[in-house]
């Protein structure tokens, strides 16, 4: 059950941001700004976002260096809409723990039920149709690691939390 909601969740997510895309319809500059950022380390190069400034080093504006992750799929499939497709899996993807801690804990049923609700929220809502963002590398990250903490597996909790220092400078703070 959570990996077929995954699956459909995610095909949901990503007509809605590639369909926003087609139709012109960003909200923002970060779009821009991380496929230059990852188009940069897609060439093995410093991840510079020329929007922001000439030459503009992006690391030292936002400590995201887990962007880096998606230079090679990038490097195969060169277009903002990669950035978007790989934002929608990993919104999706965040939904598997959630389903399985919920099913755990509330039988099968509601455990699906809380899937679905969880990834048809708002603020998932909102996320998957703003512009791509980091902040879809914390999402999975934490959900994994709340999982963990449920089941009281301290280590692994603790594993899937670490990563967040590497998506964004405040997530320190999370960890």
């Amino acid at each position: 059950d959570p990996w077929l909601l995954a699956v459909v969740l995610f095909v949901g997510y990503a007509v809605v941001s590639v369909g926003r895309y087609r139709h012109l319809g960003q909200r923002s500059w970060d779009l821009g700004i991380f496929e230059q950022v990852i188009r940069s380390y897609a060439h093995l190069q410093a991840p510079v976002a020329d929007l922001k400034g000439p030459g503009f080093n992006i690391l030292g504006d936002h400590f995201s260096p887990v962007t880096v992750l998606l230079a090679p799929v990038y490097r195969v499939f060169p277009s903002s809409i990669t950035l978007l497709v790989a934002q929608a899996a990993l919104f999706a993807l965040s939904a598997v723990p959630v389903t399985r801690a919920a099913a755990r804990l509330l039988g099968r049923r509601s455990g699906l039920a809380i899937g679905v609700a969880y990834g048809l929220s708002w603020g998932l809502q909102q996320a998957v149709d703003f512009d791509f963002h980091e902040i879809c590398f914390a999402v999975p990250l934490i959900a994994f690691s709340l999982e963990a903490l449920l089941s009281r597996r301290w280590r692994p909790a603790l594993l899937w939390a670490l990563p967040l220092v590497l998506v964004k400078e405040d997530l320190g703070l999370t960890l």
